[in-house]
């Protein structure tokens, strides 16, 4: 049995849900002897032939791959023509676990799941389907989300995005709004919302338990730098900051995590919770709120000082009074 009946053979038996539940081993075994290289802007693949599939779908919509930051080439899956028609509203960014050519041949084969980008760690990127035709990966969104799978080294919760894949993430996200308008510039609110959103943000979007894709550390990144660009507009980075001035900023986000937490606005809600817990155990008997309390005990204080400073006195003026001998 070779990788692509070993590859099949697994897919049957497993019907995974997305890439990332596909062991990268099946994946990497893909790769052997498929090389497609990276192309020079304005380099397109050849025309993949008519089929009568291809000619019933709906128009094929591609991105300006000529306008993107990392580059990217069009290059289609078998299955690419021959998908049911979508109304894309929604954009849902994933990892592989693996790497990006091993990510292409698992879709390419007698597979029930799809991408329609697939991002390199260069920040090259792949069209792998139109934007006009459904690639399943996300569960019950498949119908009207768009899907980005993106190259990481198998283990998404500790690889980080690289600068490029942001770049390339960001722009492919503002592109396919650009060509799919009803895709809102905003987080999805809700797992049918329009706008942008990952994985794991819900569980109609993933029926696996435990699934972190796209990454622990990938969703602080989407959190932190993706999607506030994609709510500016912002393709580039500000390049203001120096190497210093980002190494600091980054020391103190990461200082802003307290354990429990992966981000620093989890920790500000649990600094708050521990807080409101102190604040009740501070009111006592005859007090409704901690504030009264804080007032009832510097009361006292200042009682027990007042006390103390009118025996010292005492004690000074005795002293005084007494006969020298």
């Amino acid at each position: 049995m070779n990788a692509r009946e070993r590859a099949d053979a697994w897919d049957r038996e497993h019907r995974p849900e997305c890439l990332a539940d596909v062991p990268v081993h099946i994946k990497d075994d893909l790769v052997e002897g498929h090389v497609e290289p990276d192309r020079p802007p304005g380099q397109r693949a050849e025309a993949e032939p008519a089929t009568a599939a291809a000619a019933a779908a709906a128009p094929r919509i591609l991105v300006n791959f000529d306008a993107s930051p990392h580059g990217g080439h069009w290059r289609p899956l078998p299955d690419s023509g021959g998908e049911p028609p979508i109304t894309m509203r929604t954009v849902i960014h994933h990892s592989i676990v693996g790497s990006a050519e091993g990510a292409y041949q698992y879709f390419a084969g007698s597979t029930a799941i799809e991408s329609h980008f697939i991002v390199k760690k260069n920040g090259y990127f792949w069209q792998c389907m139109s934007l006009g035709e459904q690639a399943d990966a996300n569960f019950r969104a498949n119908d009207f989300a768009g899907s980005i799978e993106t190259e990481d080294n198998g283990h998404p919760d500790t690889d980080p995005w690289t600068s490029a894949q942001i770049d390339t993430l960001v722009w492919l996200s503002l592109e396919m709004r650009r060509l799919r308008p009803r895709i809102a510039r905003r987080k999805c609110r809700t797992w049918t919302d329009a706008g942008l959103g990952y994985h794991t943000l819900f569980p109609q979007w993933t029926n696996v338990p435990g699934k972190t894709c796209p990454g622990a550390i990938r969703k602080r990144q989407w959190a932190s730098t993706v999607l506030p660009r994609f709510l500016t507009g912002s393709v580039e980075e500000d390049d203001d900051m120096t190497s210093e001035q980002a190494r600091q900023l980054e020391a103190v986000y990461k200082a802003l995590i307290v354990p429990g937490t992966i981000s620093p606005e989890q920790t500000v809600n649990l600094m708050f919770e521990r807080i409101r817990a102190i604040e009740d155990a501070m009111i006592v008997p005859g007090t409704t709120t901690a504030e009264e309390a804080f007032n009832i005990l510097f009361a006292r204080v200042r009682r027990i000082e007042s006390l103390l400073e009118d025996l010292t006195t005492g004690l000074q003026q005795t002293g005084q009074a007494e006969p020298a001998e």
